[in-house]
């Protein structure tokens, strides 16, 4: 805004002024910035994706027009503008469909390029018509009469569809509804026949993705496995203990039980390890059992080899009662208090990691010994029992089955070194001694003890070339390749997957 002022000495006539007015716009003098529009507001519409911005005019003299921004929510307004105009409003007809929130503001400038501040911001959420990308990794294989399929997760918000085809180029069909997992079992598929998968993507919108690459079950297989062998079984007072050697393509097994000479009334039981307690054997009768291997296709094996084994009654004396159960780092401690009646001459415990697994007996104990120490203890949960011996070796009935976790480790901390013993006639170097001993013609072995439950240790003898080398034995042999200053470095792998530091020793070989 400018004000003119003129002043006229005469007091009589007209006075005539005339006055030309050109604003001075270059950058070196104009700094001053327009004002910030007003008046802005913004449309959208769902049905096209477009969204229309308006505001008020300015009234700077020397203004050159606007310039419109645009932003994503969670993002900053760009250097650059979306559009430049001279006009009051705008439609962004390129704005994305994918259901995010956009945010308008509008700036105006003059010709000097001085900018104004931006106005509020004007914000927009969009319709959402873009599909997710198709999902990948899709798998299917055959698994106890049924297809099992997989595929990997897309973003988190969506659902899937399966399709199957009978042949690769379909036509393909729809089997399922909107599945919030990333797998799925088709059981209404025949196993038999050869079937094409595709999955698709869907979000909270409702947009589906494109079909995945095609995934199929493959060739059906009509080959039965090999039939099962060194099936061995043995009778205790908590059942039979059946157990045999897997079959490399056996997808289950089915164990048949039935009185010596007779034929199983109720048909098999469906086993997915290699071992099965009869718990429902009837006492003081022979039972045969027979184990047959069955792949995915449901092709089974013709039966194992017979083998017949009584289950002993129990015998006078008292179950142990009070049985607990204690993880450390070196073993699983099992405690037990005795029976009140009936003679004691020792006790035997046994163990399972799984309710379908067959009990395996860890070894008997003394009547005075009322604890066992489990030194193979399996890493995650275990099962235990104990029963009392007689004086003729019976058993008593079962004790209560206790449980003991050894998911997570009882210490903390990663396993220390182990100690470590070397074999005549090597001997360890001492600030006082390093004397040589043995040869190159002289093997050395190494042993190695621990107080932990542990998987294996990694070691290396000095730069023999072979490097870092990782054993499970706690027993090494090593040929010197030939006289010289050795060094030993070993460090402990616990079951856990923590590896402890590094020790060493040195040794002289002349």
């Amino acid at each position: 805004r400018h004000t003119l002022r003129v002043d006229y000495a005469n007091w009589t006539g007209a006075a005539k002024v005339k006055v030309t007015y050109a604003p001075r716009t270059s950058a070196d003098v104009d700094k001053v910035k327009p004002l910030v529009p007003t008046g802005t507001s913004v449309s959208y519409d769902k049905a096209t994706g477009k969204a229309k911005v308006t505001w008020a005019k300015n009234k700077e003299m020397d203004l050159a027009g606007y310039r419109v921004y645009r932003r994503l929510k969670g993002t900053s307004f760009g250097t650059k503008p979306l559009t430049t105009t001279t006009s009051t409003s705008y439609t962004d007809s390129a704005l994305p469909v994918t259901g995010d929130t956009y945010y308008y503001e509008v700036r105006a400038y003059d010709k000097a390029g001085n900018e104004s501040g931006g106005t509020a911001d004007q914000a927009v959420v969009t319709a959402d018509r873009t599909a997710p990308a198709a999902p990948t990794g899709v798998r299917a294989d055959v698994v106890v009469g049924s297809v099992r399929l997989g595929w990997d997760a897309v973003g988190t918000t969506n659902t899937y569809r399966v399709y199957r085809a009978a042949a690769p180029e379909g036509p393909f069909q729809r089997i399922t509804e909107a599945l919030d997992d990333t797998s799925y079992r088709d059981t209404s598929a025949d196993i038999h026949q050869r079937w094409y998968y595709r999955v698709t993507a869907s979000d909270t919108a409702g947009n589906e993705s494109g079909p995945s690459t095609t995934a199929d079950t493959g060739i059906p297989d009509t080959t039965p496995p090999t039939r099962v062998t060194g099936v061995t079984a043995e009778g205790t007072t908590a059942g039979n203990a059946v157990r045999w050697q897997a079959v490399a393509d056996a997808e289950h097994y089915e164990v048949w039980a039935a009185p010596d000479g007779e034929s199983d009334p109720d048909g098999p039981t469906t086993v997915f390890g290699t071992s099965y307690n009869d718990q429902w054997a009837a006492v003081a009768t022979a039972v045969t059992y027979r184990v047959q291997a069955v792949d995915a296709f449901g092709n089974a094996a013709p039966a194992s080899e017979p083998v017949t084994v009584v289950r002993p009654a129990a015998g006078d004396s008292a179950a142990p009662t009070g049985v607990t159960g204690t993880p450390r780092d070196g073993s699983t401690d099992i405690a037990w208090e005795f029976g009140v009646d009936g003679a004691r001459y020792g006790y035997r415990l046994y163990r399972r990691a799984a309710a379908s697994e067959a009990w395996t007996r860890l070894g008997d104990s003394s009547t005075t010994a009322l604890l066992f120490s489990d030194l193979q203890a399996p890493q995650g949960p275990a099962d235990y029992y104990v029963v009392t011996l007689d004086a003729q070796g019976h058993e008593s009935a079962p004790s209560a089955v206790v449980t003991v976790e050894r998911a997570t480790p009882a210490t903390p901390t990663a396993p220390a070194p182990p100690t470590v013993e070397l074999s005549a006639p090597y001997t360890e170097c001492t600030a006082n001694d390093c004397a040589p001993h043995g040869s190159s013609d002289v093997p050395l072995t190494v042993t190695l003890t621990h107080d932990r439950l542990v998987s294996g240790y990694t070691y290396r003898f000095g730069d023999d070339g072979e490097g870092y080398r990782t054993t499970d034995g706690s027993t090494i042999t090593w040929t010197p390749p030939g006289p010289g200053f050795y060094t030993f470095e070993v460090r402990t792998l616990d079951r856990y997957g923590r590896a402890g530091a590094f020790s060493s020793i040195s040794f002289k070989v002349g």
